[in-house]
């Protein structure tokens, strides 16, 4: 069942994708061979034939960017975490075509992409998106469950990079995390599938494990 519905989303997905690229050329052709007749045209009919077009291109991109959030989830299920990552990276949040994503989904999409990498072993590009989503949360730090979804995931990008006694601090800090003096609910369920509970014991081991592979020293 899960496999034919990833063969119905692929189908879909990529017919959409065909549909955009077709509308995008039809407009093009029409816009070649209107112009002609573009001095017998009122102003407010040109307006109205432009905002036809920007309307439909915006819905189907609409479209195919929630097939890309879709697929992505079923390819995780599978446990193909870079493709599920390299999908979602996909979608472009960049505002077009009067359609403007928010920060907060900007930042929730940034953390579930490094969250993907991450799990696939991948520290080089989950790095790109922990940083993107370090300048969002400068907008966006009032969900405490995000910003330590952000502080694990730097944590273990700086691991990776063998930079033990960094780790060391930042899985300590994940530990001991608390929002302007409010607990996160430990059975909370961040973005990588994590509790939180399970999340600040794993990040303490993991802090006194980088402690004990950091370069001695006074910091150690």
């Amino acid at each position: 069942l899960s496999s034919l519905k990833l063969y119905i989303l692929l189908i879909t997905f990529f017919t959409i994708k065909i549909e955009i690229f077709c509308s995008r050329n039809i407009f093009m052709c029409y816009n070649k061979t209107s112009n002609s007749k573009k001095k017998n045209r009122t102003s407010g009919q040109q307006q109205e034939m432009s905002n036809d077009k920007d309307a439909e291109l915006a819905r189907l991109r609409t479209q195919n960017e929630k097939l890309q959030e879709q697929l992505s989830e079923l390819l995780e299920q599978r446990e193909q975490w870079c493709r599920a990552a390299e999908v979602l990276s996909g979608i472009n949040v960049d505002s077009h075509n009067n359609r403007t994503f928010d920060d907060r989904y900007k930042l929730q999409k940034c953390l579930k992409i490094a969250t993907l990498f991450l799990r696939d072993g991948n520290p080089q590009r989950a790095e790109n998106y922990v940083n993107r989503a370090a300048f969002l949360l400068g907008v966006c730090n009032d969900d405490p469950a995000l910003v330590l979804q952000h502080k694990s995931c730097y944590a273990r990008v700086v691991d990776h990079k063998c930079k033990f006694l960094e780790a060391a601090l930042r899985y300590y800090e994940v530990s001991n995390f608390s929002a302007k003096g409010r607990e996160l609910d430990p059975a909370t369920v961040l973005l990588d599938g994590s509790e939180v509970g399970k999340l600040k014991e794993s990040a303490l081991r993991d802090a006194v494990t980088c402690a004990v592979l950091a370069n001695a020293g006074p910091q150690r």
